[in-house]
This record gives structure tokens, C-alpha cells and sequence, in this order.
């Protein structure tokens, strides 16, 4: 959520210390730029945190824009 916006899904699993996120899928017509990428990390790191976990690994096609 971005807002009162759904922007995407997120497909994200914590495994071993370690915050996997395996994909994320924006909404149709909705543009990844900039800002919108740093604001989603943010809420990743946020995630982590909430979820006890060090690392954040993003897999290498994790962005399906």
C-alpha cells in the first residue's frame, strides 16, 4: 500500500535470518520510478526489522514491472 493505494505484490519469506524477497508485481499502470523503488526498500528494511531478521536478499528478477 502506498497510501490508501495497492501499488503491487509481494512475494517475501524469511528464511533463516535473512528477509528473501522473491518477487514483487506492481499494479497494472502503475510506474516504478525512483522514488517509488526507495519508498518500497524502505518498507522492506521495515519488514525486516518487524520480522527479526539482519539481511535483506533480493533475488536477481525480483522486480516484474
Amino acid at each position: 500500500m502506498q497510501g490508501d493505494r495497492l501499488i503491487g505484490r509481494v512475494d517475501a519469506k524469511r528464511e533463516a535470518g535473512v528477509l528473501a524477497v522473491r518477487a514483487f508485481w506492481p499494479e497494472p499502470g502503475l510506474r516504478m520510478g525512483a522514488a517509488r523503488l526507495a519508498a518500497l526498500r524502505a518498507e522492506f528494511e521495515r519488514l525486516a526489522q518487524l520480522a527479526g531478521v539482519d539481511e535483506i536478499r533480493h533475488a536477481p528478477d525480483w522486480l516484474r514491472a
